[in-house]
This record gives C-alpha cells, structure tokens and sequence, in this order.
C-alpha cells in the first residue's frame, strides 16, 4: 500500500464522468469540495485493503484495478462476496459504519482507490440528499 500525493478531484473523476460512480448523480460543485481528508492510495495485487475484524474507518471508492471481498468460514474456506472494480465502493452498509469488517477485501490486480475517512463522510451526509 502507498500514498500517492496527487489526488484526483472527485468532479473530474473518470468514474464519475462517465456514470460508473454513485457520486455520479452528485452536483459537481458539491461534490468538489466535499472529502478534504482524502486519499488516493496504491494496492499492489495481494494487497488487502481492510481484513476481516479491522475497524471501519471509512470508504473506497475504486478508482483502477479489481478487488474481491470475501469472508471465510470456521473451516477456513473463503467465499466471494463481491468481485468490484473501477467506480464500486468498498463500503459498510450505514447501521455497520463504526463496527468492524466481517469480512476481507483483497486486491486482485494492481488497484488505485480513492479512501474518504468516515470523518468526511458525516460532513458529506449534512451537505448531500444522495446520504
């Protein structure tokens, strides 16, 4: 996992142009604004983005690349949940947001995301009717 200090703009995200995104229907101006505290991170394939038991910290939103999210049973066998790529989000569902992940999710490809922290994503509720 890394960093990347170039962030892209929400309102000029690929994603969002071409209607791939949920931010899709968002106003472009709200939206430019609306994650200060975001990140644009690298996931190299075999990466994981978050392992089941971590604490729900926020959001990503793929930016490039695939992810699968699974979970694995007491006899340790996994099972594909989700298989997601460019404009998906790896998300909690809203009465999960501050508890922590049942399940894993795993770069299945060198992958770029997008994180917006749960902190941004309050301040986003207040200001955006798609929350």
């Amino acid at each position: 996992m890394r960093t990347i200090n170039t962030i892209p703009d929400c309102s000029q995200c690929k994603n969002v142009k071409n209607g791939e995104s949920i931010f899709s229907d968002c106003p472009l101006d709200e939206l430019e604004n609306s994650f200060p505290e975001k990140k644009f991170i690298s996931f190299k394939k075999g990466e994981y983005l978050h392992k089941a038991d971590d604490l729900f910290t926020g959001l990503y939103c793929i930016y490039e690349g695939k992810v699968r999210t699974y979970k694995t049973d007491k006899n340790n066998q996994e099972e594909t949940l989700y298989s997601l790529g460019p404009g998906d989000l790896v998300a909690p569902s809203p009465e999960h947001a501050h508890l922590k992940h049942s399940t894993s999710t795993v770069a299945e490809e060198d992958t770029l995301v997008c994180f917006i922290p749960h902190s941004d994503l309050d301040e986003a509720k207040m200001k955006m009717e798609m929350f």
